[in-house]
């Protein structure tokens, strides 16, 4: 890296990697596969161009809370913990990328990357 290269690990509710003025949020193909054992309803609320953080974190939670109760599968969401949060993640990432475009669109630079995972697309 240059001298002029800054890099910076976000920790917290918001985990990724700063560079260069960009957040980088890790997911995987995980999400991918998770988000096809959701149910179509659940599906559409993840997919939603619309979903808002807030919308976010209550779906995060209400599924913590299914899985405590044993309810999960019932409500819809699939068994892998760790892909719901993955699913959560990517999610984050289109909804900070909407937030952000309007910024980079007045700046020009920088603009948002985001891939959302869609179920049935290759």
């Amino acid at each position: 890296m240059s001298s002029n290269t800054h890099m910076t690990l976000v920790t917290g509710a918001h985990k990724g990697i700063a560079f260069k003025g960009r957040v980088v949020n890790v997911s995987s193909s995980v999400s991918v596969s998770s988000l096809k054992k959701c149910s179509p309803e659940l599906q559409q609320k993840f997919q939603s161009e619309t979903i808002t953080e807030e919308e976010l974190v209550g779906l995060m939670n209400k599924f913590v809370e299914d899985t405590k109760n044993g309810v999960h599968r019932k409500e819809g969401a699939p068994d892998n913990i760790n892909g719901v949060r993955k699913i959560g993640v990517t999610v984050l990432s289109g909804i900070q990328a909407r937030k952000l475009s309007g910024w980079t669109e007045r700046k020009r630079e920088n603009p948002p990357e985001c891939l959302l995972p869609r179920v049935g697309e290759n």
